[in-house]
């Protein structure tokens, strides 16, 4: 029983790093133009000194809790 518990918290993180993930992709097509490493870290400093900055703060927040969620680091550490 206790593993299905823990099956299925699985399966709800890693949705939930999923989720996170293409929001964070679509975002960052969507204000920076590009997914490119090269063209998103050159814009992505112009951007952060704009009046969007909370935009990157977003996508950062965002790329953390899919990197947690894919590798089942939060929530499931105990």
């Amino acid at each position: 029983m206790l593993a299905n518990k823990a099956a299925f918290k699985a399966i709800i993180f890693n949705r939930i790093g999923d989720y996170c993930l293409s929001l964070a992709i679509c975002l960052t097509q969507v204000y920076v133009g590009s997914v490119e490493y090269g063209v998103v870290f050159s814009v992505i400093r112009y951007l952060a000194m704009s009046d969007k900055s909370f935009i990157c703060t977003l996508i950062g927040i965002l790329l953390f809790i899919a990197a947690c969620g894919k590798s089942a680091q939060l929530g499931l550490h105990f």
